[in-house]
C-alpha cells in the first residue's frame, strides 16, 4: 500500500490532514476483523455508546441483522432526541456537466459520448427561478470536472448570482484550494459536499485512472482546506459497490469522526450512496448491497454518530426512503433531476438514473402526513455574512 507523502501538494498550499491519511492507510494495512460478540452488539445498541471502529464493525456485521428491530428503535429514538421531526429538503442545482476525469463510474466521465450542456447566465437565471418557484431555499450546486471550460471564476461568478435566490447554497464541485473556498464563502457559499468516493488506494486508482480526480490525497484533503476557510456545512460520504462495504465504511467513519473532533464547529454530515445505472453503460457493481443491508447500515450509522446528519438521495425508491426517513435520515431532496437545465428545458443527459421522482409539493405532502415537519429554508447566510 503506498504511503501518504506530502508530495502531491499544490503550489503554496498547506498539509493539513497528514494525519488522517495516516490513519486510513494504517486501517486498510490492518486485519479489521473483530470477532463477533452478539451480547456486546446489544450493550453498544441499548447502553448509548458512540463510534469506535470495533462498535462500528460489531453492528456492520452480518450477525447484527438478527438485532435490526432493536438497532432501528435506537436509531429512531436517536434521530428525535437530536433533529426533533424536523427534515431538511433541498434540490440539487446541475449547471454545467463538462468534464476531464475519467471516473468509470459516472455519465459525465469525460469519453462518455452524451449531450454535454453549461448553463449561461440568462439559463442560470430561468432555473433558480424555476426551482425557487417550488418552494425550495436551499440547493446543492453541482458540476463535472473541467477546470479548463467550468472555471473557478465562472462557479465563483454563478454562487454569486443564485444567492440573491437562495437562503442556503451548497456545493458538490472538485477540490478546490484554501483561498478559492474563502472566496466562495464571501460571495454566499455556506456547504460543501466532497465524497472520496472509496478509501481504498488500490481500487481509487482503477476507478479513477485520469484527469486531476485521479489525485487521491488532494480529494481527501477537501473537506479541511474549505473547513479551514470558513464553511459552514461539510458533507462526506463513500460511493458503496466498489468495494467490500465494512472496509469502506470503517474508512468513512475514521475521515468522519476525524473531521468532528477537529472542527466542533462545522456541521457535519454524511451520505452513503449507492451506485446506479449510468448513460452508455452496462456498470458492473463488484460488492453489491442489499436493501436490508442498506438499512443495517444507517442505523449503525445513526446510532453511532446521533449529532450528524445523513441525507439520503433519489438514487434510493420511494419505499426505501419512507421506510428510512423515520429511522435516522435527516435531509433528503426532492424534485430532482442530474440533467443540465431540466427544470426548465432538458438539453443534457443525466449523471445517473434517479429512483424516486417524486417533486417538492409531493414529498412534503407525504412528510407532513407522516408527522415530520419538511424544513425547506433552514439556514440564511447573508445574516451571518451583515452580522459580521
Amino acid at each position: 500500500m503506498p504511503k501518504s507523502t506530502p508530495t502531491d501538494r499544490r503550489a503554496g498550499e498547506p498539509y493539513l490532514a497528514q494525519s488522517l491519511l495516516e490513519r486510513i492507510d494504517a486501517w486498510y494495512a490492518s486485519d479489521q476483523s473483530v470477532a463477533y460478540d452478539e451480547h456486546r452488539a446489544r450493550s453498544i445498541i441499548e447502553s448509548n455508546q458512540i463510534y469506535s471502529p470495533e462498535n462500528l464493525a460489531l453492528l456492520l456485521a452480518p450477525e447484527s441483522y438478527a438485532l435490526i428491530e432493536l438497532m432501528a428503535v435506537k436509531a429512531k429514538e436517536k434521530r428525535e432526541l437530536f433533529f426533533g421531526n424536523a427534515i431538511k429538503v433541498f434540490t440539487p442545482f446541475y449547471i454545467s456537466n463538462f468534464c476531464s476525469n475519467g471516473c468509470l463510474y459516472c455519465a459525465f466521465k469525460a469519453d462518455n459520448k452524451i449531450v454535454r450542456k453549461q448553463l449561461t447566465k440568462d439559463e442560470l437565471r430561468a432555473e433558480a427561478s424555476a426551482i425557487s418557484s417550488t418552494g425550495i431555499r436551499q440547493v446543492l450546486v453541482l458540476t463535472g470536472e473541467a477546470k479548463r471550460l467550468t472555471t473557478f471564476e465562472y462557479l465563483r461568478d454563478s454562487i454569486r448570482e443564485i444567492d440573491s435566490v437562495f437562503s442556503s447554497v451548497a456545493m458538490e464541485v472538485w477540490p478546490l484550494t484554501k483561498d478559492q473556498y474563502g472566496e466562495l464563502v464571501n460571495v454566499g457559499l455556506d456547504g460543501l459536499t466532497l465524497y472520496q468516493e472509496t478509501y481504498c488506494r488500490d481500487i481509487y486508482a482503477v476507478q479513477h485512472p485520469y484527469g486531476d480526480k485521479s489525485d487521491y490525497n488532494w480529494r481527501l484533503e477537501g473537506p479541511d482546506r474549505a473547513c479551514s476557510s470558513g464553511v459552514r456545512a461539510i458533507q462526506i460520504g463513500a460511493l458503496i459497490g466498489l468495494d467490500d462495504y465494512r472496509r469502506e465504511l470503517g474508512a468513512l467513519a475514521i475521515h468522519l469522526d476525524y473531521l468532528c473532533k477537529k472542527y466542533p464547529d462545522v456541521e457535519m454530515s454524511i451520505s452513503i450512496p449507492r451506485l446506479r445505472p449510468i448513460v452508455n453503460s452496462d456498470l458492473i457493481v463488484d460488492h453489491p448491497i442489499t436493501d436490508k443491508l442498506y438499512a443495517q447500515i444507517l442505523l449503525a450509522f445513526r446510532i453511532l454518530f446521533p449529532h450528524v446528519g445523513i441525507t439520503l438521495s433519489t438514487r434510493e425508491d420511494m419505499r426505501m426512503r419512507n421506510g428510512l426517513i423515520p429511522l435516522g435520515v435527516t435531509k433528503i431532496s426532492a424534485g430532482v433531476s442530474t440533467a443540465v437545465g431540466e427544470h426548465t428545458d432538458k438539453a443534457s443527459d443525466e449523471q445517473f438514473d434517479i429512483a424516486d421522482e417524486r417533486s417538492v409539493d409531493e414529498m412534503c405532502t407525504w412528510l407532513v402526513d407522516n408527522g415530520f415537519q419538511p424544513v425547506l429554508h433552514d439556514w440564511n447566510s447573508k445574516l451571518t455574512r451583515s452580522a459580521v
